[in-house]
C-alpha cells in the first residue's frame, strides 16, 4: 500500500519487535523518570510501534483490555469503573498506556499516525470508550491541534495529577464521538478514508490465507 498511512504504524507481532517496543519505552521512562507498569500480553492488549521516516521505530503505544484491578496499567491513577458509563460498556472498554516518542523525533508528526493507530483499534474491535492517564504536553497536543474530544473525570482533584516531574491528567475517550466530528467537521490531518484503507488492507492480509 505504497503512499498510504498503512505504513505509519506496525503491530508487534515477534519477540523482536516486543523486545524493541520495550526498549523504547523503557527509555523514555528513564528520561522523563516515569515508573513503567507491567505490559499486557498479546491475549490482552496490543502493541504498535511507530517508525520515522527512515523506518527505524521510534515511537510506542499500548492498547489493552481496561480490567479495573492492580494489573491495570491505568488504574492507580483513576478507577474509571466508578464511571456509569464505563461500568455499562466494560466488555468493550480498553485503556491506553506507554504512549511515547523518542525525544528527537518529536514535532515530527508521529502523534497523527498515533490517532490512526486508536481509530483502527477502534474499528477492528468495536470499542466504546477508551480510558487512560495522559501526560499534559499530549493532552494540549491531541485536544488542541487534533480536537480529539477527551473527557477529563469529574473530581476537581482529579483533573491534572503530578508525579515526579510531569502531571498527568486522567481522561476518557468515546472514539465514535471524535468520528462523528471528522466526518462533519472535517480535519486536514485526520482523513477517515484514509483510515479505512488501513482497516480494509489488515483485514484483507489476516483472511487471504483462511
Amino acid at each position: 500500500m505504497k503512499g498510504s498511512k498503512w505504513m505509519s504504524f506496525k503491530i508487534v507481532e515477534t519477540k523482536e519487535e516486543m523486545d524493541i517496543f520495550k526498549e523504547i519505552w523503557l527509555e523514555v521512562c528513564d528520561e522523563k523518570t516515569f515508573e513503567s507498569e507491567e505490559f499486557h500480553s498479546h491475549k490482552t492488549g496490543v502493541h504498535f510501534l511507530f517508525p520515522n521516516k527512515n523506518g527505524e521505530y521510534v515511537g510506542t503505544a499500548e492498547v489493552g483490555r481496561y480490567i479495573p484491578n492492580d494489573n491495570s496499567t491505568v488504574h492507580y491513577y483513576y478507577d474509571f469503573s466508578k464511571l456509569n458509563y464505563i461500568q455499562g460498556n466494560r466488555e468493550h472498554v480498553y485503556e491506553i498506556d506507554k504512549v511515547c516518542i523518542k525525544p528527537e523525533y518529536r514535532s515530527q508528526g508521529l502523534l497523527e499516525n498515533m490517532i490512526y493507530a486508536l481509530l483502527f483499534h477502534h474499528k477492528l474491535f468495536q470499542s466504546t470508550y477508551y480510558v487512560s492517564a495522559i501526560e499534559s504536553i499530549f493532552y494540549r497536543a491531541l485536544t488542541r491541534i487534533y480536537k480529539v474530544p477527551l473527557v477529563q473525570v469529574e473530581e476537581e482533584e482529579k483533573k491534572m495529577q503530578q508525579f515526579n516531574n510531569f502531571f498527568l491528567h486522567p481522561v476518557h475517550l468515546n472514539p465514535a464521538v471524535y468520528i462523528n466530528f471528522l466526518q462533519n467537521e472535517g480535519n486536514t490531518q485526520i482523513n477517515l478514508n484514509c483510515l479505512e484503507e488501513i482497516v480494509n488492507a489488515y483485514r484483507a492480509d489476516n483472511t487471504s490465507g483462511e
